[in-house]
């Protein structure tokens, strides 16, 4: 016991000094920051109209890069086309299965911003085959519809209003 109260006398005044000079460091700097800080916002608060306008000019900006960058996960290379993929239960007939991809046709044609449609009809032989498709150029946003999957939302509207 006699010998770690001596360990701590020992090593307690250099431990000291060190917590002292790190901690005194630290509140120097933060002290500065603090009054750095408080004369900025004065500052500020003096010429509000001119940082209010400044600001409203960040949110102008920043708003028109939103407006004006590719809608594309990859925009150099978005091509605008929109590929709908249809899965139908798996007792679904191919009658069916055409009679819906039909109907996706026909509403990707009637669609506003679509130029072309294209509607590829073949079964689903294994896991690794993919449903049966179409794709269209698309131009609008929309949100998408439980039963019928769409990367790029766009005949979304018009299959739920029909």
């Amino acid at each position: 016991m006699l010998g770690c109260g001596a360990a701590a006398w020992v090593i307690g005044r250099p431990l000291n000094y060190v917590l002292r000079t790190v901690f005194t460091s630290f509140n120097r700097g933060f002290q500065r920051t603090t009054h750095a800080y408080t004369r900025a916002i004065g500052a500020l608060l003096r010429v509000a109209g001119i940082t209010l306008i400044v600001y409203t000019g960040l949110l102008a900006l920043t708003y028109g890069g939103f407006v004006s960058t590719p809608r594309g996960f990859i925009p150099s290379q978005d091509m605008g086309y929109l590929m709908v993929a249809v899965q139908l239960p798996d007792s679904a007939s191919t009658e069916r299965t055409a009679a819906v991809m039909r109907k996706l046709d026909k509403i990707a044609r009637d669609h506003p911003g679509v130029r072309h449609a294209t509607a590829i009809n073949r079964p689903v032989v294994s896991p690794s085959t993919p449903p049966a498709r179409t794709s269209a150029p698309c131009s609008s946003t929309c949100a998408t519809t439980p039963n019928v999957v769409i990367p790029l939302p766009c005949l979304t509207r018009a299959i739920r209003t029909r």
